[in-house]
């Protein structure tokens, strides 16, 4: 590992060497980022539309990745979707489209330079 700079880091030298597998880890690292500024987002309106952030951000994730059972077992008490007001049910709608469509496949849309590749 004698190429790896000190100065910019081991994780950007490992990329560029092609150690941590170049283009993919950072496909999965975008990936990942997206992922976790959908949950902020989305959580974050939910506590806009009058929730406390604990069931926002159970009902974020759930709604998210698809998973409605995970508002029912996740905490202490489960969050009843019936309870929520039009507002928060609106944005969790919106929330399990963007689950279902992937953000990768929106940025797909998004970048049509790249559609030749």
């Amino acid at each position: 590992m004698r190429g790896l700079s000190i100065r910019m880091g081991w994780w950007a030298a490992a990329l560029r060497s092609g150690i941590c597998g170049g283009e993919g880890a950072l496909v999965a690292w975008v990936f990942f980022m997206l992922f976790a500024m959908s949950i902020g987002v989305v959580a974050g309106a939910l506590t806009l539309a009058g929730l406390a952030f604990d069931p926002a951000l159970i009902l974020s994730i759930s709604a998210l990745t698809t998973t409605g059972q995970l508002a029912t077992v996740a905490a202490e008490a489960p969050v009843r979707y019936s309870e929520l007001g039009t507002a928060a049910k609106a944005i969790l709608g919106g929330a399990m489209i963007l689950g279902r469509v992937e953000a990768l496949a929106v940025l797909a849309l998004l970048a049509p330079d790249q559609w030749r590749r």
